[in-house]
């Protein structure tokens, strides 16, 4: 297909056994083409809502957020025709998989305008997933969602003012996409808490009003990415193996 396909090995860990997990990476250099080879990756009805999206920019980010995660799910459900996958939206825009399987995968997407990540897990293991680049949003958006509280947690873990904000921003849309809001409540429902150090560029956090929940969050180069699972599992990614891959969409 001629595309620039990267995974990730995702390890999600709970009570001794490891749950089935893939983290797909697809930049943009593969955006032309995945356009001009659409056939082979999209099913019709999902390509007639790719042609209704007329602004590029946004067009790119679902094409590639979506292939992202035909890539994910492939991998998952060891299926190699892509366009069998069809990944519709809920109505809080969730990915759900249209597929005749008794096994559908949990599922989340997150892109920038270079990158899309997408992981495919297994059913009854909620994940979220985001990414931002830091150059993306300005701290008077982010000020809104972001509280003092919050930063006051990430103190001595992010360089500056604008990454913490936007560090806790990744945290905070990780945790609404495994509660499928979205940003329709307060963002200060999502208050973060006890951020404990991982290794030098990562660290994971629990949530004030969601005990049940953990998020794992690393600062990559220009990236930033959070990763939400129940707070009684382990999670382990190869950030170094994350960075390269990502880079490459810079």
């Amino acid at each position: 297909m001629g595309f620039s396909l990267e995974h990730v090995p995702l390890k999600i860990s709970h009570s001794g056994s490891t749950t089935r997990s893939f983290l797909a990476i697809l930049t943009d250099s593969s955006y032309a083409g995945i356009e001009r080879e659409h056939q082979n990756w999209f099913h019709p009805s999902e390509w007639l809502r790719v042609n209704a999206l007329k602004v590029e920019k946004r067009r790119k980010e679902f094409v590639l957020g979506r292939c992202a995660c035909k890539l994910a799910t492939s991998a998952y459900l060891e299926e190699p025709n892509l366009v069998r996958l069809v990944i519709n939206a809920g109505v809080f825009g969730q990915p759900i998989l249209r597929f005749l399987s008794d096994h559908h995968p949990e599922l989340s997407i997150t892109h920038t305008d270079t990158v899309a990540l997408a992981v495919a897990s297994q059913q009854g293991h909620p994940i979220g997933l985001d990414i931002e680049k830091l150059t993306d949003r300005d701290t008077d958006f982010l000020a809104e969602h972001v509280t003092q509280r919050d930063l006051r947690q990430l103190e001595g873990l992010t360089p500056n003012v604008k990454h913490a904000y936007l560090r806790a921003w990744t945290i905070k849309e990780a945790l609404s996409k495994v509660l499928r809001c979205g940003i329709t409540i307060p963002f200060e429902l999502l208050e973060l808490k006890s951020p404990m150090v991982v290794e030098a560029n990562s660290f994971c956090c629990d949530y004030r009003n969601f005990p049940q929940y953990r998020c794992y969050s690393w600062s990559l180069g220009q990236y930033l990415v959070a990763i939400v699972v129940p707070r009684n599992v382990s999670l382990e990614v190869d950030s170094n193996l994350l960075l390269s891959r990502l880079e490459q969409g810079m």
